[in-house]
């Protein structure tokens, strides 16, 4: 990336550390793992506007802090039964202590599970949960605000015969209405809800 005078920038910097531990749950059918990270960039390019008089974007250098830990969990409760999830939790602090990266939530959560019931034609119910908190943005001095908001999906499939499956999949269930990403000085609404039923043949 350039500087506002166009002058290529030098190249990032920084280290990383992070420590973890992982374990095995229920006769070694589940994992779970811990860690905490943190890490220092120096110079990582951030946009910072137009150059006068033209449509190019210019960057500078800012140097960023990041501390954080997370969670997951994988694996089967049950022979019937799966799990999956993850927790993050970070910061993002520049060199004056302010916060960086708004645009990044600080927090999120995903979870997803099946269950198959083999006595009804191995119909399986699943679910996934996919939760992020609030961020933000500023543009000509404007600060624009995304809340924190929750996306649910369903999925439910049945044998029919020998070999022949069909499903039915609900993304965004609630029809949550959300801007994907503020990164840039522009937005887009992610997916609406939608259904897809699909017949699978296996050969």
């Amino acid at each position: 990336e350039s500087d506002i005078d166009r002058n290529r920038l030098p190249a990032a910097k920084g280290k990383s550390y992070e420590l973890g531990l992982k374990s095995e749950w229920l006769d070694q059918r589940i994992y779970a793992t811990g860690s905490v990270f943190k890490s220092k960039q120096y110079g990582l390019a951030e946009y910072a506007g137009y150059i006068p008089d033209t449509l190019d974007s210019y960057y500078v250098g800012v140097d960023t802090f990041v501390e954080g830990y997370e969670f997951e969990v994988a694996g089967r409760v049950t022979p019937d039964w799966t799990l999956n999830g993850g927790w993050t939790a970070l910061s993002i602090e520049d060199q004056d202590g302010n916060d960086a990266r708004t645009y990044l939530p600080r927090r999120t959560l995903k979870l997803s599970s099946v269950y198959t019931l083999p006595a009804l034609r191995n119909l399986r119910l699943g679910g996934a949960v996919r939760w992020q908190s609030e961020v933000e943005t500023a543009d000509l001095g404007t600060t624009i605000e995304q809340d924190a908001y929750v996306l649910v999906d369903l999925v439910a499939s049945v044998e029919l015969v020998e070999r022949l499956r069909a499903s039915v999949n609900v993304k965004n269930t609630f029809d949550e209405k959300y801007w994907g990403s503020l990164k840039w000085t522009q937005a887009f609404y992610g997916p609406p809800r939608s259904v897809m039923a699909t017949l699978d043949y296996t050969f």
